[in-house]
This record gives structure tokens, sequence and C-alpha cells, in this order.
């Protein structure tokens, strides 16, 4: 009997450890990063959410248009992963150690230049980092920008439209002079208007169609088809890169003049922003490689800038590592009068 209850224990072991290998993908969510092309040029990046989203995005440096696509479906078997598309393509991909190898087909090719494989290694890794390393972790409240140390920026690529951009306007017949800030991610966007007479509008939609550096913005409003698709018939416009500056062009179509139907009738015109900062959310962990030394760690929360009261210490040959929380103690940069808590900010 002893010999018995000893082998359902080891049985019970095995289904657990091969149940857990199925269901807990925590090493593979995620942005994983690669290089392809001759020199490295071309940059590829394949972020994996939890609830079965997935986007690959990829660009040669030499050639400022990045393509994307995405869906709403992978599924796991083992160590092999399978990624579905809308068009009924499917993207394979495997685990191997650290590294995530990814399989593509000509579907995904064609033009593009794309390597039939190609191995990713996970955003934040230190995999990917050198010998002497810094992990920076926020597990504060604050959403930081423009985290740095010792010169090392601590933000993602691939993070061109994406971010918080601001910027200003000046009076006209519809509007007095004020601030827009715009939130952008990989599919909607959310404007912000600050009048100076403190009337405030916001909007918000999702993006459509990018063809180069160029991306339709869609209204919130739709109707639907005799197949029961949404189709967009109201406000529309586009952004645009030039430069570091974002070029936002609020239009709308002509056979509609409500505003009602247009919430940002008033405001169609031309907007120039400037990038706020590559925001380093509550919960994101980022590792680089850095050289020895010593110095504080500057960010920014909304547009003020802040430093850590401690100076950071990294050795030759050491993966440190640093964590801010709500109770860090950080210092204004132009005011070193003013010593707060990262949560009192």
């Amino acid at each position: 009997m002893k010999k018995l209850l000893t082998l359902f224990a080891i049985l019970a072991l095995l289904f657990t450890a091969c149940d857990n290998k199925e269901n807990n993908n925590d090493d593979i969510i995620g942005t994983w990063i690669g290089n392809y092309g001759s020199g490295n040029t071309g940059e590829l990046t394949l972020s994996i959410a939890g609830d079965g989203n997935w986007i690959l995005r990829f660009k040669d440096t030499t050639n400022s248009t990045p393509n994307s696509y995405e869906g709403s479906k992978w599924n796991r078997s083992g160590d092999s992963i399978t990624f579905e598309y809308y068009t009924g393509s499917k993207l394979l991909a495997s685990i191997t150690g650290n590294k995530l190898i990814l399989t593509i087909s000509s579907n995904f090719t064609s033009g593009n230049l794309l390597p039939s494989s190609i191995e990713l290694t996970k955003s934040g890794s230190a995999e990917n980092v050198g010998s002497t390393s810094l992990k920076i972790k926020n597990e504060s409240s604050k959403t930081l920008y423009d985290v740095l140390w010792s010169n090392v920026s601590f933000s993602d690529k691939f993070s061109d439209f994406n971010g918080t951009w601001t910027g200003t306007y000046l009076q006209n017949a519809n509007h007095p002079a004020g601030e827009i800030e715009v939130e952008l991610t990989e599919s909607s966007w959310t404007f912000v208007f600050r009048d100076e007479n403190n009337v405030i509008e916001t909007s918000s939609g999702k993006l459509g169609k990018r063809t180069g550096n160029t991306q339709l913005i869609i209204d919130p409003f739709y109707t639907s088809n005799s197949y029961g698709l949404d189709t967009t018939i109201f406000y529309c416009g586009n952004i645009s890169l030039s430069g570091n500056k974002l070029i936002i062009n609020l239009t709308t179509t002509a056979a509609y003049t409500s505003s009602y139907y247009f919430p940002l009738l008033k405001r169609r015109e031309t907007y120039e922003l400037t990038k706020l900062g590559d925001a380093f959310k509550s919960g994101t962990n980022m590792t680089k490689s850095v050289e020895t030394g010593s110095g504080y760690i500057f960010f920014k929360v909304d547009t003020t800038a802040y430093r850590t009261q401690s100076v950071l210490i990294i050795e030759k040959d050491k993966n440190e590592e640093f964590t801010f929380n709500d109770y860090t103690v950080v210092v204004n940069v132009t005011d070193a009068g003013v010593v707060k808590t990262l949560g009192e900010l």
C-alpha cells in the first residue's frame, strides 16, 4: 500500500509539471526583439499578450516604412507556438532556452526581405545585454518618462508613434489658444485640448490603415452595412512623422457638419507635437548594458524632471537592479530643495 501511494504521488507531480508547462505562458508573454538583413539593418519585434492578441512589426532601418501584422489568437503546444493571422495565414515559433525562433512564411516575406526564420530575444532579458548591466523596475503608481542612467536610455524600440505627444495651438475664430496632449497606442488615439479659458475637450477613437509614416485617425462613430460590418462614415484625419515631430491633420467628411457627429469639429487644424518622452509605465522592467560608474537615475513625471536621491554604483561584470516604488525618495532637478517620495508627486 505504501508503495502504491508513493507511485500515485510521483504521477501527480508529473501531471502537475506537464500542466504547468502547458498553461503557464509567462515565459513567452512579452515583447521579443531581433535583427535581420545585411549588417543587421532590419529590426523586428513580436509582442505577445496573455489574452491571445499578438503584433508583429518590422522594418529595415534604411527604409522609414515599418510594416505590421496582428492577430487575436495564438496557441501553444509544449515549446511550439502558432500565431493565426486573419487571412488564415499562420506563423510558427518555438522556444529554445531563452530564445524564440520565429519561422516566417512567404505570406509575410513578399517585398520585405525577411529571412525564413529569425532568432528573437525577450525585451529586458539579461540575454540581450553584456556582462555589466542595469535592470530598472517600475513598481510605483507613477508613469515615468525619459528614464536615464549614465547616458543610457531605458526605452523600447519601435516607439515611433506610440506614447504621449504635446504641443500648443493659437487662437482662432472657433477657440482660444491652448495646449494639446495626444496619447497614441498601437491601435487607438486620445486627444485632450486645454483652452486658455479653462475649457477642456477630449475625444478618442481608433487608428486605421497605415501607409508609410502616415496613419489614419478614425472617429468612434460608425454605421453598419448590410453585411453587419462597421463602415466609418464620419470624422477622420491622419497623423504622420516629420523628423522628431508628430504632425496631426484633423479633417471631416464635407457632407457632415454637425458637432454632434464631430466632437472635434472646431479643431480642424494641423498640429505639430513633440514627444513627452518614452513612457516607463507601472509594471515595466528593462535591462540594458551599461559601463561601470556611478550616478543618479534621471526621469520625468509629466513634464517635470527628477532624479533619485541616492547614487547608484555599477561595478564591472555585475548585474545590478533598481526598483522604483511609491516610497522611493526623489529630488527635483531644477530645485534641489524639493525632496519627496515618488508617490507624493
